[in-house]
């Protein structure tokens, strides 16, 4: 064994590497209760040899379905007993398990990663299953959504030999081919002990995690990787171009692609920051350009993907409704020429270093997070895990003139890969294909100056439902004479805090008629101030590396942002201005009006997102509860700038609000700056008093709602039903009954019903969500077309079940272990901290709720658990609501219930 010590952005790692190859990273922190533990393989899409595209994913799949001790999908009962929570992803460059746990859970969980790493199991039935859920997955992720059959044809064409070109699940012709002879035979030649590393960051001591490393693994033999490569890649002579049209899209797509360098080139760096400077949030050029200023596009994001190879720059458009392909691509192109020639300012390159150091910086806030940080580099860079420490001088060390040279470099339009998609002939938009030189089939400005200076980043380094009036737990509470609530809690490792604002200003109370209000209303807050135009305000932000984020809800709007603390007074006080000083103008609410309906148009043509629908509209009905947050399409149309106006004034008020601060920062910075801001707000004086919402009405009828959706493959599934609010006594009953359903990850009932039992689906699971009035439980899952009413019914013997009676004192002492366990990470970043203090004050609770739930959760028997299921689970009052192309899927979910049915024009209810 030969080990030693490295510094790292994350402090002190400890690097051991084992006779057997296998390599060990390890970064304790004593202070912490729990602990991340992570496996990366380097095998990902660039190990896959042709025909075999998606089997990393396929063997991540199946590495839980048993090893010498361990039964198939046992590993996910004991995580649970232990307090813990698992799970897997796959990548280009690599495929990655997690398990976050106590640190009492060390020894265990290293012996149950030993069993499976060094004697895994591919027993047939289990891996047949296996592959069906595979196949849903796929369906879900890739062939029933507007942008994943894009994706997939602009990788195609971007990469002519290389693996990267492959989806990451697989295409579905060689996902067909798989069994367990070659899930065993890729695991023999990937998962080899001189290519594997296991990463521990978080609460353990560090000689005993080395000493349980090395009893479980290190008297292992070498196991060594025989896949290490993929072939090189021509570069790409001309320009490739596609159009795509299919039945069932409902909005138009423009994806752009070219050629990057790879994650160690000496271009890496300034490729990112050129990656931000065009889509980095409002502050981008492209947002700029072809959003603010020109009104082509509704949207505009992607990014640079820093692979092991050289990876694509992508960019994703979608257009205003009316606007033509053409004219949109010549805009984006003008916008990148004139980059190219010019380069970034000085501003540009500023803010977006501030924006990657400080997204750098907050990722390291969580275990979860380090370990990850650790393992991207660790399995992509062929420095390792080194070179993410050396990542941060890199991006400081950029100049304006590496811009603009990787900008000339790589932005070629010879090299650039185009994909267009649009509904079927007669849809919204219609373009021609302008260029001759289309390479592939058709398939059926100047910025801103800003009024906020620069700042340097600098190195990285009792039961009572009563609230305290001071100090809780190191949490401060202010009520200031305007009536807002100011709650701060310094904490955190890092230097950085995190904001979050709410306003009792939510889509349910938007008047009747004029369903999406609440949404432009928060929306126009970011459009600029009586001081500061819009394009100062995104600056502002982007110069001290943040952006804020408005986020309207159902009940309350929340405005939310993260920043380095030494920035916090600035950040806050923009915050407060862009709040309290907004001009609402009227040019700039029909911009707004415009982008919100096309974007409802995306929105709705998800699957998931009609499924959300129908179940609000099933469960409350005309209750302002029933409306879609982002409005409808005529009731945004009915919008007007005075509205807006009149909106504003009558809920955006300092008595409504409350502010949410937890970090590493003064708490009396923020105090001042809250004093000043809202001494100097003078709130606008409405005609009319605020609305209050309207109470519920008794639960409705059960009853099947059939939405019909055109050129599914897979059907959306729900069983929803309201039940107690969160202030009730119950509440921590139902917070168990959900996780013992299917909210607690594969362990849980209905997913080890549907998913790995019956290989019905992907995704199967319990949530149980609180508003203000009710609380709501739902059993979902998305299953082949064919197999809905086996869905259905497998979810409704399992909640049967559990409802009469049949829970076992193990089974119910798991989940509250699981529950117990998932309390440290519920508030492990200042992010989660802020937001949980922000349901306190909004809910009414202890500032201390999570602590006082899982004491509770702690105290309660298995025989009042079940006469609580018996009280609000009642199977004959949930709605049914299933997504699907018209026939048997949407005739199956009747079951002698009233039905009724739906279309995408039943929702454009104003």
């Amino acid at each position: 064994m030969v080990s030693g010590m490295h510094e790292s952005a994350l402090g002190q790692v400890e690097e051991v590497r084992l006779s057997n190859g296998l390599t060990l990273l390890l970064a304790p922190e004593p202070e912490s209760e729990v602990f991340t533990i992570m496996l990366w393989v380097p095998a990902g899409v660039r190990t896959e040899a042709p025909g075999q595209s998606g089997i990393s994913h396929f063997v991540e799949h199946c590495y839980s379905l048993g090893s010498a001790h361990l039964a198939p999908r046992e590993i996910d009962a004991v995580v649970q007993s232990l307090g813990g929570t698992k799970n897997a992803f796959t990548s280009y460059d690599y495929t990655a398990y997690y398990a976050n746990l106590p640190r009492s859970a060390l020894g265990r969980i290293i012996e149950l990663e030993a069993d499976r790493f060094l004697e895994p199991l591919f027993p047939c039935e289990a891996v047949q299953k296996e592959l069906e859920v595979v196949k849903e997955e796929r369906r879900l992720r890739a062939d029933n959504t507007i942008a994943g059959p894009v994706n997939e044809r602009l990788f195609d064409l971007a990469y002519r030999t290389h693996p990267y070109r492959n989806p990451i699940v697989g295409r579905a012709e060689d996902i067909e081919r798989f069994d367990a002879g070659t899930a065993r035979q890729y695991f023999e030649e990937s998962y080899g002990t001189d290519g594997a590393t296991f990463i521990l960051v978080g609460g353990f001591d560090l000689d005993s995690a080395t000493e349980h490393f090395s009893r479980c693994f290190g008297g292992a033999p070498l196991r060594p990787s025989r896949r290490r490569g993929s072939q090189a890649e021509p570069e790409l002579e001309s320009e490739a171009r596609a159009l795509m049209r299919r039945e069932g899209v409902t909005s138009s797509l423009l994806s752009v692609a070219y050629r990057g360098p790879d994650i160690d080139h000496p271009d890496a760096a300034a490729m990112a920051l050129l990656s931000t400077i065009l889509v980095g949030g409002r502050a981008g050029r492209l947002q700029r350009s072809l959003i603010r200023k020109r009104r082509l596009a509704s949207s505009v994001s992607g990014g640079f993907w820093a692979l092991r190879d050289p990876g694509p720059f992508q960019l994703t458009m979608v257009p205003q409704d009316g606007i033509d392909f053409d004219e949109l691509e010549a805009a984006f192109e003008r916008t990148v020429s004139t980059f190219i020639d010019e380069g970034p300012t000085e501003d540009e390159l500023r803010r977006a270093k501030a924006q990657r150091l400080l997204s750098k910086l907050s990722v390291l806030e969580s275990t979860q997070g380090r370990a990850h940080a650790l393992g991207v580099y660790q399995t992509t860079s062929r420095r390792g895990f080194r070179a993410h420490s050396e990542s941060f001088s890199r991006l400081r060390a950029v100049e304006m003139e590496d811009v603009r040279r990787v900008a000339s470099r790589y932005l070629r339009a010879p090299g650039r890969v185009t994909v267009w998609q649009e509904p079927p002939l007669g849809g919204p938009t219609t373009r021609r294909l302008a260029r001759a030189s289309v390479a592939s089939s058709v398939c059926d400005e100047a910025p801103a100056s800003s009024a906020f200076s620069a700042r340097a980043v600098g190195p990285v380094a009792s039961e009572d439902a009563g609230l305290p009036t001071a100090q809780t737990a190191g949490v401060s509470r202010r009520v200031f004479d305007e009536g807002t609530v100011l709650l701060t809690e310094q904490t955190g490792r890092l230097p950085i805090c995190a904001i979050r604002l709410s306003l009792e200003a939510g889509s349910a109370l938007d008047p009747q008629g004029l369903a999406g209000l609440a949404m432009i209303t928060a929306d126009a807050l970011r459009t600029g101030t009586d001081t500061l135009t819009e394009e100062c305000v995104a600056e502002g932000f982007a110069r001290f590396g943040t952006g804020l984020s408005v986020s309207p809800g159902l009940e309350s709007v929340q405005l939310r942002l993260v920043a380095r603390s030494a920035d916090l007074a600035p950040v806050l006080e923009l915050m407060m201005e862009v709040l309290t000083r907004p001009t609402l103008a009227p040019e700039v609410v029909d911009r707004l009006r415009a982008e919100h309906r096309c974007r409802l148009r995306t929105s709705w043509g998800r699957p998931s997102e009609l499924l959300h629908l129908g179940m609000l509209r099933g469960l409350f009905g005309a209750h302002p509860y029933g409306r879609p947050v982002a409005g409808t399409p005529s009731g945004l149309m009915a919008v007007r700038a005075e509205d807006v106006r009149e909106q504003y004034a009558r809920l955006y008020q300092p008595s409504r609000m409350i502010v949410a601060i937890a970090g590493a920062f003064d708490p009396r910075e923020a105090e001042a700056v809250m004093a000043r801001s809202l001494a100097a707000w003078r709130p606008a004086e409405s005609a009319e008093p605020p609305p209050r919402l309207e109470p519920l009405g008794p639960q409705p009828a059960a009853r099947s709602i059939a939405i019909h959706k055109k050129s599914q493959t897979q059907a959306h599934i729900a069983m929803v039903q309201r039940v107690c609010s969160r202030t009730h006594d119950d509440w921590e009953k139902l917070v168990l009954l959900n996780a013992l359903l299917g909210g607690a990850g594969l362990a849980s009932r209905i997913p080890a019903r549907v998913r790995t039992m019956e290989a019905l689906a992907y995704s199967a699971r319990s949530s149980l969500n609180s508003r203000d009035l009710t609380g709501i439980l739902t059993f979902s899952a998305q299953t082949r077309i064919e197999g809905v009413h086996r869905a259905q019914s497998a979810i409704r013997e399992e909640v049967t079940r559990l409802v009469e009676g049949d829970l076992g004192e193990a089974e119910f002492e798991r989940i509250k272990a699981r529950i117990r366990g998932s309390l440290p990470f519920r508030t492990e970043t200042v992010a989660a901290k802020a937001s949980a203090l922000l349901t306190a004050e909004r809910r009414g609770l202890p500032l201390d709720y999570l602590e006082r739930q899982i004491a509770r959760i702690e105290r309660l028997g298995r025989e009042e658990v079940l006469e609580a299921a018996r009280r609000h689970i009642q199977l004959d009052a949930f709605t049914q609501v299933v997504v699907a192309p018209n026939g048997p899927a949407l005739e199956s979910c009747c079951a002698g219930r009233p039905i009724v049915r739906w279309g995408y024009e039943d929702f454009d209810v104003a």
